[in-house]
């Protein structure tokens, strides 16, 4: 036997096929119902959530802060400080950031509406000491400071030198930032949705395992509390023994 198919070849190939009959019924070369539409359709899971160990990522800062080519180096920096996707950062202009007020607009990220996003301090300080490059409007331009297209040799050259697994995409740098902020137990679901700039929550919620320590530390704040409550009562029978 050979290989299985993939679900998503598998939903491809019944796709084709969906089609094929529908043209035909069109064309009468095809009499009654399409038989594919009958055939439940698999739901491949697709989804790759990749993050970046406390090691690695100090180890890939260290790389990026030191990296001789500025504007590589900071576009990683920046992609681990604000979690914003690749197509996001290549698009980005200067006159989409607001230093004074610390804010940025992202232009129809990922087919959505315009956001506003706050900037923290180290995606500040990145922005202030990023070399501009004269005549380009693009924070981070490409070639003859046209918007970037690409940035596969530099991700492979800083990956390499951070010692990360050659297959780690750039994308895993949202995936940590995302990890990051969740599993802190200081950023709720509906903040880091905003932040993400999913349009739907169930995007959000491939992180919600990680919020699961922080959900045990928020409940073992009632231990704190009740045993905060029986301390004052018995500190009050103790007075009133004495009285």
């Amino acid at each position: 036997m050979g290989k299985p198919y993939a679900e998503a070849s598998i939903l491809q190939y019944l796709a084709l096929l969906r089609r094929l009959f529908n043209l035909a019924i069109k064309w009468d070369m095809f009499e009654g119902e399409n038989p594919v539409s009958k055939v439940r359709l698999p739901r491949p899971n697709n989804e790759v959530t990749e993050y970046l160990e406390p090691e690695q990522l100090k180890a890939l800062l260290e790389v990026c802060q030191n990296y001789p080519n500025r504007q590589a180096g900071n576009i990683v920096l920046f992609a681990l400080a604000t979690g914003l996707r690749r197509g996001e950062i290549f698009k980005l202009k200067w006159n989409d950031i607001d230093m004074e007020r610390g804010w940025l607009r992202l232009h129809d990220p990922k087919g959505g509406r315009d956001q506003i996003l706050p900037l923290n301090n180290t995606a500040l300080s990145i922005l202030q000491n990023h070399p501009k490059v004269e005549g380009s409007p693009y924070v981070f331009p490409g070639k003859d400071g046209q918007m970037r297209k690409d940035f596969k040799s530099p991700w492979k050259r800083i990956k390499k030198l951070a010692g990360l697994p050659p297959d780690f995409r750039f994308h895993g740098l949202r995936h940590t930032y995302a990890s990051l902020l969740a599993s802190s137990g200081q950023v709720n679901p509906y903040v880091l949705q905003r932040l993400m700039t999913h349009k739907d929550f169930k995007t959000t919620q491939r992180y919600s395992h990680l919020w699961e320590g922080a959900l045990r530390e928020g409940a073992g704040v009632m231990d704190k509390i009740i045993s905060s409550i029986q301390g004052q009562k018995q500190e009050a029978k103790k007075q009133e023994a004495k009285g």
